[in-house]
Formats: C-alpha cells, structure tokens, sequence
C-alpha cells in the first residue's frame, strides 16, 4: 500500500495463493480543487491503431460525478458507466467484438447538466 502524492501511471501485480498474477493499473491526474476542466465529447474516432483518435475519450470526465449512456443507432443501449467512464476511452468494442462504422449516440450526465449528442466511429 502506497500513499499516491502526484499524477502518473501506477502499476501493482497482485499474486493469488495459486501463483496467478493480475496487473492493477491506475491512472491518477490531480486537479486543483474547484478547476474541474470543461468536458470535451469527440465527434468522431477510427480504432485503426494509428495512435491518432484511436478510442472514443470524454477528455475531463474523471473530474466530475458522472454517469455516460452509449446507444447504437437503433437505440439499444450499449454501455452505462456511472463514474468510471474508461480513463483509456472506449475502443469501439463491445461483447468483443468489433463495432460497425456508423453513428453512435449518448447521453452524459454531469452534475445535473445533460449532455445529448452523437459520434461517428470510422474503420
């Protein structure tokens, strides 16, 4: 147990009785308090691996209480993440699989402000 003092990525391995290792990884960024950042919701993304727009990231998200409701175009809902929308993005997979190309939608709830739009996930 260690006492995080700064921002950084933190690694811990964790061994079970029966030898099996899980690798634990947080991403801490401190923010001043009360500078919580405007959110910053993506129009489009392509997980084609080039390193550039390669996962859908709600940039500020982590600083607020949250919840992010992700529909497909036909309004099934995909994902519900109540304050632990992925610090990494979504990566356009979903039950392991790839998803199509074609328009997502959602719904963002921060601290009593709605936010209703959708994205385009390009392959």
């Amino acid at each position: 147990n260690q006492k995080l003092h700064s921002e950084g990525i933190y690694n811990e391995t964790l061994l079970s009785v029966s030898g099996c290792d899980s690798v634990l990884v947080l991403y801490l960024s401190v923010l001043p308090k009360g500078k919580c950042p405007e959110i910053e919701i993506p129009l489009f993304f392509s997980p084609n691996g080039d390193g550039l727009n390669d996962v859908w990231k709600i940039k500020g998200i982590e600083c607020y209480e949250h919840k992010v409701y992700l529909y497909d175009r036909f309004s099934k809902e995909l994902f519900v993440w109540e304050n632990n929308f992925p610090i990494e993005g979504w990566n356009g997979m979903y039950l392991d699989k790839p998803m199509p190309s074609t328009d997502y939608w959602y719904l963002v709830v921060l601290e009593g402000r709605d936010f209703v739009g959708h994205f385009t996930l390009l392959r």
